[in-house]
């Protein structure tokens, strides 16, 4: 357990990384001109889009990330960022190639943070370009949560939209 602890902060300070180098090329809210800097905008519009979301399904000041749930879409960041030529070198085929389970009660906030890292997949691949493919594929294995999962994840991409359309991304 301690090695699998271990790897997670590693993978945790490989995202924190991958941030310090591209908020370094960030200039200004919008679409990008240096590829370096898309990974930091698509934090910042993801943290929007999440905040937002969060706003509106809780309401006041209920919009703050628990600590696991952004550990996971910092630990996750190298997967997607390595995509980026400028990033490539952040790839770990044993980190970036697993599958993770993300593991915490019901009502924990299990789904804001995959929702979070969903967001910030499809705006990191709007911003270097993407025009069309998969980006992420969503499964529920109960046919009670589907409805109500579905639900959620359209609202959270429906605020995602409006965050994208705001900065002009592609």
């Amino acid at each position: 357990d301690l090695g699998k602890w271990a790897a997670e902060m590693k993978a945790v300070e490989a995202g924190l990384q991958c941030l310090r180098e591209s908020r370094a090329a960030w200039r200004h809210r919008g679409v990008q001109s240096d590829p370096k800097a898309i990974v930091f905008e698509a934090w910042l519009a993801m943290n929007e889009t999440m905040a937002d979301f969060m706003k509106s399904r809780f309401g006041g000041d209920e919009n703050e990330w628990r600590l696991f749930q952004l550990a996971f879409v910092v630990a996750n960041i190298p997967a997607l960022a390595s995509r980026i030529p400028a990033f490539a070198h952040h790839y770990d085929e044993r980190r970036d190639d697993a599958v993770t389970l993300l593991y915490f009660a019901t009502g924990g906030g299990k789904s804001e943070a995959f929702f979070g890292l969903l967001v910030f997949g499809l705006l990191i691949d709007r911003l270097r370009g993407k025009h069309r493919g998969v980006t992420a594929l969503i499964r529920y294995p109960l046919r009670l949560l589907t409805i109500q999962q579905a639900q959620r994840a359209a609202r959270v991409l429906a605020h995602g939209e409006r965050v994208r359309r705001k900065y002009a991304y592609g």
